[in-house]
This record gives structure tokens, sequence and C-alpha cells, in this order.
């Protein structure tokens, strides 16, 4: 091969700049979205694991509501392969103001605090703050914090601020939890040495498993392991603590009984002193009988405070043994966030890049295969001159290897470097986690130029092979039309008849050229799917929020108390409060159950109430028909998701556990409803007493502000209240579910422009390819005296047809692509809907007016130039 072949196939790259481009575009957008939407997830995850595995962060954390005692601690020191640390945690205000901060002790191996400025605290009188103040605070200011309700933290002095930290367990900057302090939400944390706290018993344990180290923390075969190990634990804990809740139960009622004898003793002796002082003077008489009524007093006291700690001993709750993983950690929800969306990109990748490369790959294929059939004429001057059917097939593949592997390495460099960047910036935004490393993943990269070698090396091969088994005496000459063929409108002699001229040659021209209509109708199809599925995710994102807030459950606060407290004054508060419209009394459950398919248990509030309805507070709407539900004493209604997970329906059953002490209890569903967020079920309180065999006493309130926004004041207030033990405030929960949706909308959005950049190029392409096929033909038409307009419209009338067709096409496959995608991308306890808002159908489809209105104006133009004696030269 020599120069004269090296400058053919140069002259055929440089005379299609346009072909040439379009291909390289195509494999570039098809690489780029590829390689981008596959790399940002193990980007951010395997920096994650590093930054996870650099501080020893736990896998899982035990708590116990009566504290840690020796015999916990024996038996998490004795898990074969793990390694535990103990210590404590409070939460507390400062001084100064009602924030709310979690205080806790450092720690030395596992989950260490990553510092950022300054250092930790050597002592109890010093302390490191939360990163996030550093703008309140400098290094060295003083700070002091109010007694905790338990009194563990024993220094209430000025601490000495020595350095700001990040938690390696609480990464959200903005959402940090709930705190049983301030308002409820959690608003900042600090370190402090062991040395401040004072207690008998750790208030949680830290656990790492060695066998879990090199596992990616974000894997479904990590979560497993890690369930696994929460339900041992849990296990083990739980046979000790049912002991040491006997033996305490046991030894409370003891000393009772024995200052109850003390006390029936001190009656005896007072009411013998009373008899013997009537034996006694007056004067003496006197003094004794106001002691003896001193001492009855006291003693009726005493006597009085003895039945009610008989009672509350009596009624007394065993302790509870909670074993978080690092999803459901106090705090944990920018972990949570961060691992849900990482997971739902990579989910998203399996599916979105994939169709779009299909889409790309077939008009790659029209486009090559007209590049042969032009250079037919050149492929046969090739042969006649000597060179090998080989040599000739090289050529072409040349030219696609050429433009697909400049497109596809374009495509590669940034998917690997400028995408997976965009998409972490808007995950991590709100996350305190380091910066993401990004790798050079060569198996996809490999396979990026696989799929660019199948799209058009092979399909040039195979179709030029197929060309050169001709003669070069047969390629010198133009390709012979197809034999001419009715139509099948040609049939249909009524509707045929009826047509005009123009109408029956485009209809003729439209299945002549059988390729490109398929082409065209699955190009801007394809395009049009993958702008719909973007578009729409966004649109059920928002939609989602909206409902589930905003209609479905409106309610702004939740308050829960201890039934053994008396609510007069949170009802007083509550009816008082000019910011408070509505509230409602409920007994409400959480419960955390083990569904059969769920690697991790699902926690699921219980609303029991004794009236048909929750409204104004909760909307319970039936899930298929959104019509209105109403309880009865038949059965329960639960939410849609947690009914996906059970894989039932009206008219089943559940089992639920309710009880580590009790047998499983069977429900019958009267009702599926909607629930965007979180797992509900909703009961009467008879049905509840028919099943539990016990009463449901009202613990909770439901309250609807005036106003909804954050109500912190009144919340502080709330919690102020003896026997108030949590509240929930609504905006909050939305904040922490609007962060996933942040993340997802911004990556959908990057889909959303290369769609919509595929779309233009595919165009661009099939109407490129139309105006040269058919060059001759549009020649000869301006030769019998059709005006310009008229010649534009001659052809592109059929393009305009066709990209309808394919619009109308890609509307129904979009929709179908859409609604799996939403499948995908939701987690475990937030369930996206699928309702779409009407511009998503109307901006695809303007999208694809324009295009083809500027296009349009395009082929208008090259048509003004068309050489019209191009009809009168000889094809032979």
């Amino acid at each position: 091969m020599g120069k004269t072949f090296w400058k053919d196939i140069y002259r055929s790259i440089t005379t299609s700049k346009g072909r040439f481009s379009s291909i390289l575009l195509l494999m570039m957008l098809g690489s780029f979205a590829f390689i981008g939407l596959k790399v940002s997830a193990p980007n951010m995850q395997r920096t994650a694991q590093n930054y996870l595995a650099h501080h020893h962060v736990m896998d899982i954390t035990v708590f116990n509501s009566w504290g840690l005692d020796k015999h916990d601690q024996t038996v998490l020191e004795s898990l074969k392969g793990s390694q535990v640390e103990f210590s404590y945690f409070v939460d507390t205000t400062p001084q100064q103001n009602s924030k709310s901060y979690r205080l806790y002790s450092n720690t030395k191996t596992i989950s260490t605090f990553d510092l950022v400025k300054g250092r930790l605290p050597l002592n109890k009188s010093e302390i490191a703050l939360s990163f996030q103040e550093r703008k309140k605070y400098a290094i060295g200011d003083k700070i002091n914090f109010k007694q905790d309700k338990n009194k563990l933290f024993s220094n209430t002095g000025p601490l000495t601020i020595v350095g700001f930290v990040n938690s390696t367990e609480i990464w959200s900057k903005t959402n940090l939890g709930s705190s049983q302090t301030g308002d409820g939400d959690l608003d900042s944390y600090g370190v402090l040495d062991k040395t401040a706290f004072h207690s008998p018993v750790y208030t949680m344990a830290r656990v790492t498993f060695k066998d879990l180290r090199l596992i990616n923390p974000f894997s479904i075969s990590y979560k497993e392991k890690v369930a696994k190990y929460q339900e041992k634990v849990s296990r083990k804990l739980n046979i000790h603590n049912k002991i040491r809740y006997t033996k305490t139960k046991k030894e409370s009622l003891r000393k009772i009984d024995e200052e109850e004898k003390s006390l029936l003793k001190a009656q005896k002796q007072i009411n013998r002193l009373d008899n013997d002082s009537l034996a006694m003077p007056l004067s003496q008489r006197q003094a004794i009988q106001m002691k003896i009524k001193q001492d009855r007093l006291s003693l009726l006291k005493r006597t009085k405070e003895l039945l009610k700690l008989r009672h509350n001993t009596q009624i007394m709750e065993s302790p509870q043994i909670i074993v978080y993983n690092r999803t459901t950690f106090p705090g944990g929800q920018g972990y949570n966030t961060f691992d849900s969306s990482t997971n739902s990109t990579s989910k998203i990748s399996n599916l979105f890049p994939i169709i779009l490369y299909l889409v790309a790959a077939l008009v790659t294929l029209t486009t090559m295969t007209r590049f042969v059939e032009e250079e037919r004429t050149n492929a046969g001057i090739l042969k006649a001159l000597g060179y090998s059917d080989r040599q000739v097939i090289f050529k072409f593949i040349i030219y696609g290897f050429i433009a697909g592997t400049l497109g596809t390495t374009l495509g590669i460099i940034g998917g690997h470097y400028l995408l997976p960047r965009i998409i972490s910036d808007i995950i991590s935004k709100d996350l305190t986690i380091p910066n993401t490393q990004y790798h050079l993943f060569l198996n996809y990269s490999l396979l990026a130029f696989v799929f660019s070698l199948l799209s058009i090396v092979l399909p040039v091969f195979v179709i030029t092979r197929r060309e050169l088994k001709e003669k070069a005496a047969f390629l010198l000459l133009p390709k012979p039309p197809a034999k001419g063929s009715k139509i099948a409108l040609e049939y249909i002699n009524w509707i045929w008849k009826k047509l005009s001229f123009t109408q029956k040659v485009t209809a003729r021209n439209i299945f002549r050229y059988k390729q490109r209509m398929i082409m065209t109708i699955f190009g801007v199809a394809g395009s049009v799917a993958l702008l719909f599925s973007g578009l729409g995710i966004q649109s059920s994102l928002k939609q989602t929020v909206n409902e589930h807030f905003g209609r479905i459950m409106p309610y702004d606060i939740l308050l829960t108390y201890n039934t053994n407290a008396s609510p007069p004054k949170i009802l007083e508060l509550l009816s008082k409060d000019s910011k408070i419209d509505k509230y409602q009394p409920i007994h409400l459950e959480n419960l955390d159950e083990s569904i059969p398919g769920q690697i991790n248990k699902q926690s699921i509030s219980l609303f029991i109430t004794d009236k048909k309805q929750l409204l104004p507070f909760i909307y319970l709407q039936e899930a298929t028909t959104n019509k209105s539900l109403h309880l009865n004493n038949k059965g329960i209604i639960i939410s849609k998701k947690l009914a996906q997970f059970y894989h039932v329906n009206t008219g089943d059953f559940i089992h639920l556990s309710h009880s580590q002490t009790l047998p499983s209890r069977k429900l019958k569903i009267t009702g599926v409803v909607n629930a965007n967020v979180g797992h509900y079920i909703f009961m009467t309180k008879q049905y509840y007493r028919t099943i539990f065999k016990k009463e449901a006493k009202d613990n909770a309130f439901l309250v609807k502000l005036t106003k909804h926004k954050i109500a912190n004041n009144l919340a502080e207030k709330l919690l102020e209240i003896n026997g108030v033990e949590s509240l929930t405030q609504n905006a909050l929960q939305l904040a922490s579910v609007e962060a996933v949706v942040r993340s997802l909308d911004g990556s959908m959005t990057i889909l959303v422009v290369v769609s919509l950049l595929l779309a233009i190029v595919i165009l661009y392409n099939l109407t490129n390819i139309n105006l040269a096929e058919r060059k001759r033909e549009l020649s000869t038409i301006k030769v019998l005296g059709f005006y310009n307009e008229e010649v534009t419209l001659y052809i592109y009338r059929e393009t305009i047809i066709l990209s309808t067709i394919g619009v109308i096409l890609g509307t129904i496959s979009g929709t179908y692509l859409h609604r799996q995608m939403m499948l995908l991308i939701g987690s475990d306890q937030i369930l996206f809907g699928e309702k779409v808002s009407p511009t998503t159908f109307i901006i695809p489809i303007s999208v694809v007016v324009i295009i083809l209105i500027s296009l349009g104006f395009i082929v208008n133009h090259q048509l003004k130039k068309l050489n019209m004696l191009d009809a009168l030269k000889s094809v032979d």
C-alpha cells in the first residue's frame, strides 16, 4: 500500500468532514455516558472505602438503654475476629444558647475522628468541636455545656476548644439526625477526653470485624454479612438482657419490700410511743404528739412514694438492645445519602448508557453503510488498479477505525475525568468525606473500544466484503436501483386515488429507503426515550417529595411521650400555642422487622388510633385507585413499599413479630396506601387489642402548625416537658429526603444534556445522509421547475413524518424506560413514584421540533446551492 492509497483514505476523510465528525461525536457521546456512569460510583465508593479503612470506622454500633454493663462488655469482647471499643456520649446544650450538641468520648482505635485543625483533647477541660463550627469559634475559645439528664457528663465548667474535627460516622453537614435536647434536631458535635464522663456503664460500643475489611462497604455482600453480625450480637446480648431485667426488677422489688417492712416497723414504734405518751405529763405529751404527727406525715409520704415506685417497677420496660450499622447509626443520614446515591448511579449505568450506545451504534451503522455505497466507484477503481479485496476493505475499516477510535478516546477521557467529577461534586456537596480520587478503569475502557469496533468496524467489514464480490467493471458503474414494487398503501385504492402527486411521492420514498426509514424512526425514538426517561426521573423525584410531605403526610411534628407520665402539660402547651393549628393523640410504636428477601431489618411505624381516619394529619389514599380509605376493626392498612416487600395485597396476611419475647402475630390487610418515605401500618385500637391482647395507650401526638416551617422554639418548649421522649419535625425529614433527590436530580441533568446532544447529532446525520443519497434526484426535481421551498419540502416532509413516528414510539418506550429506572433507584425506605409532569412530554417533543426547524433552514440553504446540471450527467 503506497502513498496513493493513504492519500485516498485522507481524501475520503477531508471530503466528508460532516460524516466523519458525526461518527466521532456519536462514539464520543456513547463512550462518555457509558464510562462516566460506570466509573462514577466505583471511584466514589473506593475513595470512601479508603477513608473508612484509614479511620477504622465501626461495622456495627451497640446501644443498650440501660448502658453496657460488664457482662455485655464480656460478650462483645468474646466475638471471634472482632475488635471492640467502648465509649460514652451525651446530648446536651451550651449554656449560651439552646443548640443541641452530641458530646462523644475520644476513641483510640475505632471510628477515630478526622482531625482538620488543632489537636484532640488531652484532659476533661478540653474539647474539639465539629469543623462546621470553625466560623463561630476559634481555637482557645471557651464553651460551657449544661448538665445532661443522666448526669454522665461531669464537667459543666468552661471547656477550652483545642481543635476542629469531622466525625467519620456523621458525614452530612446539614442533617446530623435527631437529638434528645434543643429542638429535637442535632446541630453539632464535639469530642471530649474519656475522663470528662463518669458512669459505671458505657453508653455505646463500636465493633469492627476482620473479615469485612477488604469488602466494598457499599456492596450487597458487605451488607448481608453485617446484617448477620447484627442479628448474632443482638441475640447474644438479649439472652443476658432478660436475666439482667429479671434480676434488676427482683432486686428493686426486694428493696421496696424491705423498706415497706421498715416503714411498718416504724409505724408500730410510733403507735407504741403514742400509747406511752398517754401516761406522760401534759406538756411533755403535747411535744411528743407533735413529733408523732410529723413522723406519721413523713411515713405517709414515703408510703405513697413506695407505692408509686412499686407500680413503676412492676410496669418497668426491659432494657432495649439496638445494634446499628453505618447506615442506621444515629446521624448516619449522610452515609445513607452517599450509599443510596452511588448505588442508584451504579444501577442507572447498567441501563441508560447501554441504550444510548445502541442508538448511537445503529445510526453509525447507517452512516457507514451509506459511506461504503458512496465510495463504490472508488472501490472499483482501486480494485481495477490491482489492489486486493483485503486492501480495499482495509481502507473503509481504517476510516471507521479512526473516527470511532478518536471519538471513543475522547469519550473515555471525558468519562473518566469530567463526568465523574461533576457527579461526585453533586453527591458530595453536603458531605464531609474527602475529595474523590479518580482512577483509570481499563476494563470499561477496553469494553468501550470493543463497542466501537462492533458498531463501526465489523459492519463495515461485512458490507464492504459483500460489495467487493462484484467485479471491478460492475463496481465502476452506479448501483442499479432496486426493482420497483408497490407499497401497501397503493393496494388501498380509495385512499391512494385521493392522494396528491406530492403525497404519493412522499409515501413511496419513505418505503423506498427502508434502512434510512428504520434508522430515522429508531434514532429519533431512542433519543426521545432517553430524554423522556431523564426528564421523567427528575419530575418523579420532585413529585415524590411534594406528594409525601405535602399531601399524604402533611403533619408538621410527631411528639412521643412516656405513658407513665401524664400529658396535661403537653396538652396545655399544644392548646395554647398560637403556632399550632390542630393536634391529635395516637398510639405509636416503632418496630424493626426482618422481612424475607431483604438484607436489613426494616423500620416500621405503627399508628394506632380510635378514629376511622387520621385527617388532616395523614391521608390514607388507596395505592391504585387513589380513593380515600377508612380504618376498621377487621384488619390493618399498610404502605405500598411495605406491601411490595412482603409481596402481599389487600385481603392477604402478614406476620408481625412486635416483640422479641412474644410469638409473631397474623394480621389481615384491608388496604394498601401510598406512602413514599418510610414503612407504615395503620390500625384501630380495637383491632390492636384483639391481636396483641393488650391496650394501646396514647403515647404520641400528631401536630399540624398554622404555617409549614421548622418550629424550633415550640420544639424546645415541648422537649423541656418532663416525660417527653422524642420530637420529630417533618421539615427535617423533608431535608433528608431532598438531599438524596438533589444528588439524583443533578446526575440526571447531565444525562438529559447528553441525550439532547445525541438527538441533535442523530437528526443532523440522518438528514445529511438523505441529502447525499438523493442528490441526483433532487437536481432532477429542480430542473423540472420546482421552487426551492418545494424541493426542501419534497425531501424534508419525509423526515418530518418519520420523526413524528419516532417521537410517538419514543414517548411510549420512554415511559417504559422511565418506569424501569424508577424501580432501580429506590431504596429500602424510599419509594419513588412514577408520576410525571406534562412538561416531561412537552420538552422532548419541543426539542425534536426545534431541531427539525433548525435543520430545515440548513437543508433549504444547501438545496439552493445544488447544481442542477448534476441531473444531466451520464451515469455510465
